[in-house]
């Protein structure tokens, strides 16, 4: 799916790398790579937890360093802008035991922490918990999927909303219909207010329990330093309490539409 909707951009690249690229690197070659890549711009070291004393001095005396010292001759080459395209396509999978319906969508960047607070509540209020749109609807009601997920994954060069229903065969097509039929009803009537209440508190809880452990916060806290300016981990929640239902009407479900997506149908491959 990544592969056709994110064609032109590194997101639809395999993580670990083409085969053939792989085959031809050296060591030579991956000096280069992260003499390019790993400076101290595009860095950073986020310390969590009982801080020992001298850390500072330990962390100049190191290689670290040295990093942002480095020239940065080398342009990093990468478009910055996510380039998304919509579509349609069908596919067959061997072994496969259910069928999927895999759905794409171009979100805010991780900078734009605004937006972002609002696609995360939107995805909540449709694929989370038994009370949400999504699932309520399609698994409770209809009990013609096994389960339905929808998730954010906030990236720095453009987010990515993907959903995936897993589903018998014969149910496919009733499936779709189903999430277009909900994702319209979203776009045209408001969320009700005990509803909007609902998602906020389990998307601020979402955020509360990821900074319990020490570990946890330097790992949000790091990309947050990359991104934007440090804040406080729980800024975020500011941005989640002003999100209206009309905003989120009009500014996020107007977007997460099936005619806006890339589409990815899997069947199990036919016997014979």
């Amino acid at each position: 799916m990544l592969a056709s909707s994110c064609a032109n951009h590194p997101y639809g690249r395999p993580i670990l790398g083409w085969e053939e690229s792989l085959l031809a690197s050296s060591p030579d070659t991956m000096a280069a790579f992260h003499q390019r890549r790993y400076r101290g711009t595009n860095c950073c070291l986020m310390v969590a937890g009982a801080i020992p004393k001298g850390l500072e001095q330990t962390i100049s005396a190191s290689r670290l360093a040295s990093l942002a010292t480095q020239s940065e001759d080398h342009p990093n080459g990468i478009d910055q802008t996510l380039s998304f395209q919509r579509g349609r396509d069908t596919i067959q999978v061997e072994r496969l035991e259910a069928a999927r319906l895999l759905m794409a969508w171009p979100a805010a960047a991780a900078d734009q922490q605004h937006q972002v607070m609002g696609i995360d509540l939107a995805t909540t209020l449709l694929a989370e918990g038994r009370r949400s749109r999504l699932v309520e609807r399609l698994r409770e009601e209809l009990q013609i999927v096994e389960s339905i997920d929808m998730d954010l994954t906030t990236l720095e060069q453009g987010s990515l909303v993907m959903l995936e229903a897993c589903c018998p065969a014969e149910h496919i097509e009733e499936v779709e219909a189903e999430v277009d039929r909900v994702l319209q009803e979203c776009a045209s009537t408001p969320v009700q207010a005990a509803e909007m209440e609902r998602g906020r508190q389990l998307v601020g809880n979402g955020l509360r329990f990821s900074l319990e452990a020490p570990g946890s916060v330097a790992g949000i806290a790091g990309p947050q330093a990359l991104w934007r300016e440090p804040q406080d981990p729980l800024r975020p929640l500011q941005d989640l309490q002003n999100w209206t239902a009309a905003g989120l009407q009009s500014d996020v479900f107007g977007q997460l539409q099936a005619s806006k997506a890339f589409t990815l149908v899997a069947l199990p491959e036919e016997e014979g």
